[in-house]
């Protein structure tokens, strides 16, 4: 969580609800208050407790080197780390103090013992985890993040301690790099997204509605941020001649860069254990890797993650030529479930299948079936994973063997029928990341960004996301 606005007087309770709102219905169980911002307000960390969200509190150090060498701003750091340990440190919500956000990593070339570093490493090992015991004696502590197996070791590893991994994006790694990596807890992790028009709408006149125009450019704060979207959109997609489509690209190639990460340490549960990606919000309007844009309205991304984040998940992958599906139970009790797993031409039609039942333990992650996808016609074929308790469907999930750009899609006839609160979409052919944007309105619908399976109807509940928060 970043701020909730540029101009901190606009940020309130109202701000917070939604924060905890959007975090409560996408199914997260933790939010990162990162180091580059502000403490959280006592609202927030009430709410938190209220809706069991767990915090992941920094100190508000980031990305530079500070003068603790001087007394005068010591003696003011202290006071401040003072205040807000006895201000949070009662909320049942914060789980972990950490000293700073990536300073130890970002100037790890800096010598040992220039007097910065001799003092970063005085104040971040030895003076704050002091102060913070006079008034906290409880709550964990760690130096930084990410962090290693000790001042200046291991800070990239996988063996210890957290990980931010940003091999993709900023290393121009490609969109499955990250099955590659079996890291302990990625604390931060991401993909740029354009924001939506009607966020673009408020600094931009239609004139530039253009990924390079001068006002887009200003509004882009991350170097070549732009060409890097595209660059992504580009592993995926073709690249769309409209602007609407551009946006939807950048959404969709978001999604499945955070959402297969997640769900590739998900499936490692045990040796990965914890996935949070950069950033929830945003303070402005302008592109960026937040999953909600500045005025509310909910990215894919968010619809993905109440699916990938379930306590019960589904998650089918491609591997060596085959389709794999996995159970993933994060909840406290085992479960009797029904995986089914079926791979189809974009007609419908069922190629090959298979089910099996199961004993999912609490917990734990199990590779449920496995089906050959050799000698399939990859170009005209999707995989689709179903989960049933109780003979009642609680999710599914589908992939494609083939970026979409190589795929033999067919345009979609999408039929819609309206009831009251409710759409119903049905289609003869596949159609792949169906997505419903609703101009003005930023309450999250009940689903959206979903595969719609031939002749298989799909029904979904405008404003339909529980409010648990009454936002006033």
């Amino acid at each position: 969580m970043i701020p909730p606005d540029a101009m901190g007087d606009r940020i309130n309770k109202s701000s917070y609800k939604k924060i905890i709102n959007d975090a409560l219905n996408a199914n997260f169980n933790m939010i990162r208050v990162w180091g580059g911002g502000y403490y959280g307000s006592d609202d927030f960390y009430d709410l938190c407790d209220e809706y069991g969200i767990l915090v992941w509190q920094d100190f508000m150090f980031a990305c530079l080197m500070y003068p603790f060498y001087n007394e005068q701003f010591l003696s003011n750091v202290k006071k401040e780390i003072e205040f807000n340990v006895n201000r949070i440190k009662h909320h049942p919500s914060l789980a972990l103090w950490c000293g700073n956000n990536e300073i130890e990593f970002m100037f790890s070339y800096m010598p040992e013992k220039s007097k910065t570093v001799i003092w970063y490493k005085k104040f971040f090992y030895s003076i704050l985890p002091n102060e913070i015991r006079k008034y906290d004696s409880l709550t964990p502590y760690i130096e930084t993040s990410p962090i290693g197996s000790g001042f200046r070791k291991s800070i990239t590893s996988d063996k210890h301690g957290d990980t931010h991994m940003w091999h993709v994006w900023h290393g121009s790694k490609n969109l499955k790099y990250y099955e590659k990596r079996f890291t302990r807890f990625c604390s931060e992790y991401g993909m740029e997204s354009l924001p939506s028009l009607d966020c673009i709408s408020e600094f931009a006149g239609s004139d530039e509605f253009d990924l390079y125009s001068k006002t887009m450019l200003h509004h882009q704060k991350c170097l070549s941020g732009n060409s890097k979207m595209l660059f992504y959109l580009l592993e995926k997609y073709n690249k769309p001649d409209e602007f609407d489509d551009l946006i939807y690209l950048t959404w969709l190639t978001q999604s499945e860069c955070v959402g297969n990460a997640a769900e590739h340490w998900r499936r490692n549960n045990g040796r990965c254990n914890g996935a949070l990606w950069w950033q929830l919000n945003d303070c402005w309007g302008a592109p960026s890797w937040s999953s909600v844009d500045y005025y509310g309205k909910w990215k894919p991304l968010m619809y993905e993650a109440k699916r990938f984040f379930s306590p019960i998940a589904v998650s089918v992958r491609e591997s060596k030529g085959n389709a794999e599906v996995y159970v993933i139970n994060d909840t406290l009790k085992n479960k009797s479930c029904k995986a089914k797993l079926k791979i189809m031409d974009f007609n419908g039609k069922i190629i090959k299948e298979n089910s099996t039942k199961i004993a999912s333990c609490a917990g734990s992650s199990l590779k449920a079936l496995v089906i050959s996808a050799k000698g399939i016609n990859k170009k005209q074929a999707f995989a689709n994973a179903e989960l049933y308790i109780n003979n009642e469907l609680i999710c599914e999930k589908s992939i494609v063997f083939l970026p979409e750009r190589k795929l033999n899609l067919k345009k979609a006839n999408i039929k819609i029928k309206t009831s009251k609160n409710s759409i119903t979409l049905k289609s003869e052919t596949y159609a792949r990341k169906v997505f419903i944007d609703i101009k003005g309105e930023t309450e999250p619908l009940s689903d959206n960004s979903f595969d719609l399976i031939p002749n298989r109807e799909k029904q979904y509940f405008l404003k339909a996301a529980p409010k648990l928060i009454p936002i006033i």
